[in-house]
């Protein structure tokens, strides 16, 4: 008898239990364009994916894409490019260092997906998985390696989206910055 009541007190707590949704999957989600060895010549896609048909806008400082449909089951792609709206010199953070204003590029949905970005030109490319704003961290890694030289490909970089205007972001590196004007740690 003990055993059953044991089952079922388990099987009762286990239908009330509540977790986080870590899932890759959402309808908000930000993503920056960062500098890139080819400056705007490069492209930026991002592909997006959904179990169900869902509506897609992407904006970057109030300039909003026609809505695009992405399919069920189906890979859509967006280019954001120089033709595109919006375009990639709207979107494009050239900086090296600082903060560059009203470049994320937010993409908003009907109905939950996936996001997937990717910078690429010629021989050159990079990639990332867009997570969700509604299961983003408060802190994270940059895994990168020491800058070495001003020369093409010689520095790392790394870029933060805030979500919300008056974002507050402690950066506390392990190394000195290219220039030497932030001390390490």
């Amino acid at each position: 008898m003990k055993k059953w009541l044991l089952v079922l007190l388990i099987l009762c707590v286990s239908f009330t239990s509540f977790s986080q949704d870590y899932s890759n999957k959402g309808k908000d989600f930000w993503v920056a364009y960062t500098g890139h060895i080819d400056g705007t010549t490069s492209r930026m896609a991002l592909y997006i994916t959904s179990v169900q048909d869902a509506i897609v806008t992407v904006e970057v400082n109030g300039v909003a894409s026609a809505p695009v449909t992405a399919y069920a089951n189906k890979v859509t792609t967006i280019q954001i490019t120089s033709s595109t709206t919006p375009s990639n010199l709207l979107a494009y953070n050239s900086q090296s260092e600082g903060v560059g204003t009203k470049k994320g590029i937010h993409v908003t949905s009907t109905h939950n997906i996936a996001v997937y970005a990717h910078i690429l030109n010629a021989a050159r490319s990079g990639s990332t998985l867009v997570i969700p704003t509604a299961v983003l961290g408060r802190e994270y890694y940059a895994a990168s390696y020491q800058s070495v030289g001003s020369g093409a490909g010689n520095y790392s970089e790394f870029a933060i989206v805030a979500t919300e205007d008056s974002t507050t972001v402690d950066i506390v590196p392990t190394q000195p910055d290219l220039s030497n004007k932030r001390a390490a740690n």
